[in-house]
C-alpha cells in the first residue's frame, strides 16, 4: 500500500515546529534591536559629555587666571569668565599685554537638565577687567551644550576648573570629569 500525502499529526508537528522557530527569530531580532538601541543611547550620552567638556575647555584655558566667578541664579548654576579668544584668536595692546574681549558664562538649569552657554562682548576690549560678570537676563540669547545633564557641579580653586557631572539617558549614564586651568596660567590635565 503506498502512502498518498501527508497525515494530521505531521501537519501539526511541522507548524509547531515553523511557530516555534518563527517565534525564535523573532525574539533574536527584538534583542538584537533593544541592544542596538542601548548602545545608540550610549554613544550619544557619551558624545554631549565630550561636547560639554570640550567646549568647556576651550573656553576656560583662553580665560583671565583668578576672574572665574560661580553664583547662584534661583537654582541655576551660572560660571563666567573674561576670556581674550575671538575669531582671530589673541589680540594685545601696544605693551604686549593680552586684551580681554569678552565674558563667556555657562549656565546649568537642573529642572531640564540643561546646560547653555552665553558670550557678551566687552567694549572695548582691555588688557584688566575690574567689572563684575554680566547678569543672564531670562530672554538672553543663548545656546544649549546638552540637555541631558542629571548631574553638574563646578569648582574653580587657585584658577583651576573642577567639573564632575553625568549624563544621562533612558538608559545610558556616561560620567564628565574636567580638570583645567587657564592656558596663561600652566597646563591642564583631564
Amino acid at each position: 500500500m503506498t502512502r498518498r500525502g501527508i497525515t494530521l499529526a505531521e501537519v501539526l508537528i511541522a507548524g509547531t515546529l515553523s511557530v516555534l522557530l518563527l517565534g525564535l527569530v523573532m525574539w533574536l531580532y527584538l534583542s538584537l534591536q533593544k541592544t542596538w538601541q542601548r548602545g545608540e543611547q550610549r554613544q550619544q550620552a557619551v558624545r554631549d559629555g565630550l561636547i560639554v567638556t570640550s567646549r568647556l575647555r576651550q573656553d576656560y584655558r583662553a580665560s583671565l587666571p583668578g576672574k572665574a566667578s560661580l553664583s547662584q541664579l534661583g537654582s541655576d548654576q551660572l560660571l563666567s569668565f573674561p576670556s581674550y579668544e575671538g575669531a582671530e584668536g589673541a589680540i594685545w595692546d601696544e605693551k604686549g599685554q593680552v586684551l580681554w574681549r569678552k565674558w563667556v558664562q555657562y549656565r546649568y538649569q537642573p529642572s531640564t537638565q540643561s546646560l547653555f552657554r552665553r558670550e557678551t562682548a566687552r567694549t572695548p576690549a582691555t588688557p584688566e577687567v575690574s567689572e563684575s560678570n554680566p547678569a543672564w537676563p531670562d530672554d538672553a540669547v543663548s545656546h544649549r551644550l546638552s540637555c541631558h545633564l542629571s548631574e553638574f557641579q563646578v569648582q574653580v580653586q587657585h584658577s583651576q576648573l573642577q567639573v564632575n557631572g553625568r549624563v544621562a539617558l533612558e538608559t545610558s549614564q556616561s560620567p564628565i570629569y574636567l580638570f583645567v586651568y587657564p592656558q596663561l596660567y600652566g597646563l591642564d590635565a583631564q
